[in-house]
């Protein structure tokens, strides 16, 4: 998966994830959770930070993954992240 290996090259380097919202956002389609998290929590630094994201899409991004989400800490990190669109 490209997207995978993005986030593995990204972590393996130390670098932090893009500052734009919406290339975080395409990133969620990885089926690591471990990963997941990293993109959850970059794209809730980005909001905290005052970037812009569409609630619209968020929202529905979310919604996909909480249909196959296990563990409780993602789950844990998109609640945090609605929290911060919410504001």
């Amino acid at each position: 998966d490209p997207g995978e290996k993005t986030l593995r090259a990204f972590g393996d380097a130390e670098v932090p994830l893009p500052e734009d919202p919406r290339l975080v956002m395409s990133l969620l389609d990885v089926q690591d959770e471990a990963l997941i998290r990293v993109v959850l929590e970059r794209l809730t630094e980005l909001v905290e930070d005052g970037k812009r994201v569409s609630p619209a899409l968020l929202r529905q991004r979310l919604a996909a993954l909480e249909t196959w989400i296990a563990e409780p800490e993602t789950r844990d990190c998109i609640a945090v992240l609605r929290a911060a669109v919410r504001g």
